[in-house]
C-alpha cells in the first residue's frame, strides 16, 4: 500500500512539472512569435516612411534691427579737415560754437604770443649787435629784454600745444560721438532694491540691487 501511495505521489509530482515546463515554453515561443511579427511590421513600414518622408526645411526670416549711425572713420576725416565739421555730420550741432571757440582762443594765444617773442627777440638782436631800434627803452637793460624774450618764446610753445591737444581732442569727440551713435542708449537704466529668496531645501531671504540696462 505504502508503495502505490508513493508511485501515485511521484507521478502527480511528474505530471504538475511538465505542465509547468510546458506552460513556459508556449509562453516563450508566444513571446518570440509577437517579437518576429512586430520585426517583420516594421521592416515592411520602414522603406515606405523612409521613401515617403520629406523633411522640410523652413528657413530663419527673423531679422534683428539694428540702428545704423554715423561712420566714426568719416565723421574723423571731417573734423581734421575742417574743426567742427564732424560735429555737424554727427548732428551735434550745439557742440560746434564750443569747437570754433577753443579753436579761436587757441589761435589768438599763439598769435599774441608769437608777436611779442618776435619784438622782443629783435630788440635783444639789434641791442646786442649795436644796431639802431625803434623801442626808446635805455631803462630796461639787455638782460631783462631777453628774460623777456625767452617768457613769449615759452609761452608761444606752450600755445601750440594747446591748440594742438584742442585739435585732436575735437577730431576724437566727433569719432566716438559717431561710433556711440548706434548704440542703443535708454533712458531706463535704474538701480531697484529687490528682496532674493533662493529655492532649495533651506530658503534665507536677502537684499541685494538690481541694475536694468
Amino acid at each position: 500500500m505504502r508503495r502505490h501511495l508513493i508511485s501515485l505521489f511521484v507521478a502527480c509530482f511528474v505530471m504538475l512539472t511538465y505542465t509547468t515546463k510546458a506552460q513556459q515554453v508556449d509562453t516563450t515561443m508566444l513571446r518570440v512569435r509577437a517579437g518576429m511579427a512586430q520585426q517583420a511590421r516594421r521592416d515592411s513600414v520602414g522603406p515606405q516612411l523612409r521613401q515617403d518622408t520629406t523633411i522640410t526645411t523652413v528657413a530663419d526670416t527673423v531679422t534683428i534691427p539694428q540702428k545704423i549711425g554715423q561712420s566714426p572713420k568719416r565723421a574723423a576725416i571731417y573734423s581734421a579737415i575742417l574743426p567742427g565739421m564732424g560735429q555737424a555730420y554727427n548732428k551735434r550741432y550745439w557742440k560746434i560754437p564750443i569747437v570754433y571757440a577753443g579753436m579761436a582762443f587757441g589761435g589768438y594765444l599763439v598769435y599774441f604770443n608769437t608777436t611779442e617773442y618776435r619784438f622782443y627777440r629783435d630788440i635783444y638782436f639789434n641791442r646786442v649787435n649795436n644796431l639802431p631800434d625803434n623801442w626808446d627803452r635805455p631803462d630796461v637793460s639787455n638782460a631783462d629784454v631777453k628774460n623777456v624774450r625767452d617768457i613769449y618764446n615759452k609761452r608761444r610753445q606752450q600755445s601750440w600745444v594747446y591748440t594742438s591737444v584742442f585739435y585732436f581732442v575735437q577730431v576724437a569727440d566727433a569719432f566716438v560721438d559717431a561710433h556711440l551713435s548706434s548704440f542703443d542708449i535708454s533712458d531706463d537704466l535704474s538701480v531697484r532694491p529687490a528682496i532674493f529668496e533662493p529655492n532649495g531645501i533651506e530658503y534665507a531671504g536677502g537684499i541685494g540691487l538690481k541694475m536694468t540696462f
